[in-house]
């Protein structure tokens, strides 16, 4: 249930795996990033797009 609450808030819809990480670093390396310097490169689904926080459903203070 925890797992699955935290996909939800996943854009793209699933966890990132390894070869995501792997994909994104083969393109740095790549040519085609050859203009790229100084960049963080986030490979996160979307998450860093805003919707990275899961509604709280804890006791609420007075």
């Amino acid at each position: 249930e925890v797992v699955r609450a935290i996909v939800s808030t996943i854009p793209w819809g699933r966890p990132g795996s390894p070869e995501d990480i792997a994909h994104a670093a083969l393109f740095l390396a790549s040519p085609f990033a050859e203009f790229i310097t100084g960049e963080v490169l986030s490979v996160d689904g979307g998450s860093g797009t805003g919707r990275t926080h899961l509604p709280y459903s804890g006791p609420t203070r007075r």
